[in-house]
């Protein structure tokens, strides 16, 4: 889930960056139209845009990776480590528990009945 949710983020954030760089193309456009900015001082601008949302993009990744794996190495479930984790391990402890409890307490049941039905012959 938090893996998900984590590649979630990462494609909005691109989202985002390429949603901003047709705008800011937008704009550079409108400003040539206008006469207000040259054509070369206009493609120079949306190149430097563009630049820099590619490397705040990128910087943008590499925090979500390194969270990533900081979570995973916390062993948060619902992280996918491509190993079985220390989580997942864990989960299987308590379903092995869990199975161990429900064997017991028919046991328990089965000497319960038998020692109603003791009681009753001695009765």
């Amino acid at each position: 889930m938090m893996e998900s949710l984590l590649k979630k983020a990462l494609l909005f954030q691109a989202e985002i960056a390429s949603m901003a760089s047709e705008k800011v193309q937008e704009v550079a456009s409108t400003y040539v139209e206008k006469g207000t900015l040259h054509d070369a001082d206009a493609k120079k601008f949306v190149s430097e845009v563009r630049e820099k949302l590619l490397a705040t993009s990128k910087d943008v990744e590499d925090k979500i990776s390194k969270l990533t794996k900081m979570v995973q190495d916390m062993g948060v479930p619902g992280m996918n480590t491509g190993s079985k984790s220390s989580s997942s391990s864990s989960s299987d402890n308590v379903e092995d528990e869990i199975e161990k409890l429900e064997k017991r307490l028919e046991e328990l049941k089965i000497k319960q009945e038998m020692a109603a039905k003791h009681a009753k012959k001695d009765n």
